[in-house]
């Protein structure tokens, strides 16, 4: 039921109206009085005119119709609301899968880098030491500490009448011969570039050490580069930073 309104009729009471000494006195008393009465009436007027639209907007804020419109505003405010909390919840579950995969992508990289070069490159160079102390003929001798090159005994041990020394070193020429294909065919998989120098001085190592021991002649006196002990700790180095980075 729309509420009901009852308003009272408001009369405003004038003042008595002054008795004046002369006729232009008088005149210009009644003239300011009525224009004092119409001010009112006019104050009067806009009081119950804004009332009026006051109650007009509470009644009408009480309709089916406007309770109505308001509903449906706030349901579509609430749909709004809810596809941007659903927008910026996906935007965050993708950039989380993406962040997840590029981790694992990198993991699986440093993998690789282990299991295809660094890791095989360090078995066999711990190999090859191992047997290069059985060539010297010196107790407890020590790669890149004892005095000794394999290249100024070549004709010496290809001399002998065992063949113990010369199988040991066949088995290491082999092992360069690995290394020099894992660096130059997984090159990729380097942890840096350009490659370590101690990678490439191993390569031209490898190469005069084949040829000569091929041709069976020491290389003294020749223009000869040592087997670079800096690639050993070059390699282990790296797999130590990779498998940190694990």
């Amino acid at each position: 039921m729309a509420p009901s309104w009852e308003w009272q009729t408001v009369v405003p009471l004038l003042p008595p109206q002054p008795t004046y000494q002369n006729r232009g006195a008088g005149w210009a008393g009644r003239s300011l009085g009525r224009r004092r009465t119409r001010n009112r009436a006019r104050e009067m007027d806009q009081h119950l005119l804004t009332e009026e639209c006051v109650m007009s907007f509470i009644v009408a804020a009480d309709s089916p119709t406007v309770q109505g419109v308001n509903v449906t505003l706030l349901a579509a405010a609430i749909a709004a609301g809810a596809g941007i909390l659903a927008a910026v919840l996906s935007y965050l579950g993708v950039r989380g899968t993406r962040k997840a995969a590029e981790i694992q992508r990198d993991r699986d990289y440093r993998i690789r880098q282990l299991s295809e070069l660094y890791g095989p490159l360090y078995m066999r160079r711990k190999l090859s030491r191992k047997l290069w102390r059985q060539l010297p003929g010196i107790p407890d001798a020590i790669p890149g500490v004892t005095k000794w090159n394999l290249i100024d005994h070549i004709e010496e041990i290809k001399g002998e009448e065992t063949e113990r020394r010369r199988l040991i070193v066949e088995r290491i020429l082999r092992i360069n011969d690995e290394l020099t294909e894992i660096i130059i065919g997984r090159a990729g998989l380097l942890d840096q570039f350009p490659p370590p120098e101690s990678f490439e001085a191993f390569l031209e190592h490898a190469a005069t050490l084949r040829t000569y021991w091929d041709r069976g002649k020491n290389a003294t006196g020749v223009g000869y580069l040592p087997f670079p002990q800096r690639m050993d700790d070059d390699v282990a180095a790296t797999i130590k930073k990779l498998r940190a980075a694990l």
